[in-house]
């Protein structure tokens, strides 16, 4: 359930996210002092839910992220 849980998705580093697959211990570390125990618990209890995607619910994550995604780069490019 947790897999595009946006609190929990952060930017890695290919070392820490690939050679040191997540980085688990550093990663879960910082999101506990960003977030309280309490709140881990309650994400970790969510990722033992199993949460069946359709297709069109996918598409419809692509498609958020894409126009997201459209504008950063449109605010980043007026800015910068």
């Amino acid at each position: 359930m947790v897999l595009l849980d946006e609190d929990i998705i952060r930017p890695q580093c290919y070392r820490c996210n690939v050679a040191l697959r997540g980085n688990y211990p550093v990663f879960v570390t910082k999101l506990v002092r960003e977030n309280g125990l309490d709140w881990w618990e309650h994400k970790l209890s969510e990722s033992r839910q199993v949460r069946r995607w359709t297709r069109t619910e996918l598409e419809e994550k692509i498609l958020s992220y894409k126009a997201r995604l459209k504008t950063l780069l449109e605010n980043t490019l007026s800015t910068g």
